[in-house]
Parts: structure tokens; C-alpha cells; sequence
């Protein structure tokens, strides 16, 4: 299961599994943990080597070097389907370069909105649907993202992580304000949890 995230990792485990019991698995065979996190300054300052591939090339390089390949639905991946195959080039990759594929995270920013019950969600869901479509883009952004009340908004965004195949989901406001606190206080209850 993917490993949720808000903005910027520090790792804040809501699961009881200890680190050692983790550290020798891969991330997929997690099973149910989740770990969430919200920002904040690494403790050393350091930030591991995240890298977003646009090209073959960049792919191989990301692949190569990277700790972190951080994936996200565009024109160019405008599906389910095609993330899943670009997660599928990536591991393909990881393996032609010789690394271990548990020693790269896979991650995919998922744009989110919160929203104060189901019914206000599906309202928000159809304005944005409705959006999209005025605007004349090639994709459709509706079948990429989360739109969901608080206790829906999690699983939604892990369920599109797991269909793609990712090792974390890194929510992305696309609001600002209050929805960003909405979210911390979200990723704060869960962590309570």
C-alpha cells in the first residue's frame, strides 16, 4: 500500500510496525501500514535526490541516481492506465540500471480537494468536471485527483496510488488556505490515530 504524504516528507508512521521490521522489506509489501507526513526541515538539512522524469533520457538518469521518482498525471500521462505504465518503465529501468528497486521510492502527487461532507464533494466534483471541460484540455484531470470529504479523502488518494502501482502519494492542495490546514489537520488526527 502507498505511504501517504502531505507537501514535503517527514515520515510520521501511523502503523505499530517497528523500523527494523520494515527496513528489510520492500515498500509494496507493506500491507495496510500507512505512513503519513507533513513538511518540515530534515533534522541534518539534507533532502534525498528527487527527480521527475520528462523523457527517456531523464527517465534513465532518475532511475539511475535518484532516491525519489516523483510522478504526476499531465497531458503526457493523462490516465490511470498510462501512469501505470509509466511506473512500469521506471521499475523497468531501475532493474536495467543494476539498483534495487526497494531503494528508490516511486512517488505520485495526487491533486486534492476537501470538501465539508459527500454531498458538497460530488457539488465540487461536478464544477471541477464541469471546468475541465470548459477549458478545453486534452485529459481529463477528474479521474486523476481526490475530491472528498475528510473521511473519504485519504482513501481516495491511496486508492489511486495503489491502482498505479506507487510507493507514497503526495497530496496536493489545490486550494490554498484553509483546505492547506484542512489537510494538516487531517494528516495531524491520523498520525493521533
Amino acid at each position: 500500500m502507498p505511504q501517504l504524504i502531505l507537501d514535503r516528507p517527514r515520515t510520521v508512521a501511523a502503523a505499530p510496525e517497528s523500523a527494523a521490521a520494515v527496513a528489510g522489506r520492500p515498500r509494496r509489501a507493506l500491507g495496510t501500514a500507512v505512513a503519513v507526513a507533513v513538511p518540515s526541515p530534515q533534522p541534518d538539512g539534507s533532502a534525498p535526490l528527487q527527480f521527475r522524469p520528462e523523457s527517456e533520457a531523464g527517465l534513465a538518469l532518475g532511475a539511475a541516481r535518484a532516491d525519489v521518482v516523483r510522478l504526476g498525471f499531465s497531458s503526457r500521462v493523462p490516465s490511470l492506465a498510462a501512469m501505470r505504465q509509466l511506473v512500469a518503465a521506471v521499475e523497468e529501468e531501475i532493474a536495467a540500471v543494476g539498483r534495487d528497486r526497494s531503494s528508490i521510492r516511486i512517488v505520485l502527487d495526487v491533486e486534492v480537494v476537501v470538501t465539508d461532507d459527500d454531498a458538497a464533494a460530488r457539488r465540487k466534483r461536478a464544477l471541477l468536471d464541469h471546468l475541465d471541460a470548459l477549458a478545453g484540455i486534452a485529459w481529463a484531470p477528474s479521474v486523476t485527483r481526490a475530491v472528498a470529504a475528510p473521511s473519504g479523502l485519504v482513501d481516495a488518494a491511496m486508492t489511486l496510488g495503489e491502482r498505479v502501482g506507487v510507493d507514497e502519494v503526495v497530496l496536493v492542495p489545490l486550494a490554498g488556505g484553509a483546505d492547506v490546514q484542512r489537510l494538516r489537520l487531517l494528516v495531524g488526527d491520523l498520525c493521533a490515530a
